[in-house]
């Protein structure tokens, strides 16, 4: 099993970090791909438990199902297809912090012999930068 994990601090209040992150069709306007959308609505609509969310970058499509949708604490998700990983569970907790907020982004997977601590250490820098944009994000709303 492998881990990778990120934090981020943020001036703005954890609200806000959490519409950065509910708001997925806005998530090409700060994060790295080059679309992203709602292939699938959830409870409550439309980024709630069941939404799937579809994260394009280069030629690779991330799918994503919603497991656990808590406004403005946290969030569970599971990868559905994307990339060659099993058991891919991730968690996003955004906590009160000192004048604002902290995000934390975690993910843990299984992988095929010999490509999973590559893959550890792409979504490691992966994970750095996104939560650093999410947090840039919240402080802009």
């Amino acid at each position: 099993m492998y881990v990778v994990e990120a934090r981020a601090s943020s001036s703005a209040p954890r609200e806000k970090i959490w519409e950065v992150l509910a708001d997925v069709p806005r998530w090409a306007d700060w994060g790295p791909w080059k679309s992203s959308t709602f292939e699938r609505e959830g409870t409550p609509p439309p980024g709630g438990v069941g939404a799937v969310r579809l994260l394009k970058r280069f030629a690779m499509t991330l799918r994503e199902e919603l497991t656990a949708y808590e406004p403005p604490e946290r969030m569970t998700y599971k990868l559905l297809s994307g990339l060659p990983l099993r058991d891919y569970r991730a968690e996003v907790d955004v906590f009160d912090a000192d004048g604002g907020s902290e995000l934390h982004w975690r993910a843990q997977f299984e992988a095929l012999p010999g490509v999973g601590g590559l893959y550890r250490w792409q979504l490691q820098k992966a994970f750095e930068d996104i939560t650093e944009r999410v947090a840039r994000a919240a402080e802009q709303r």
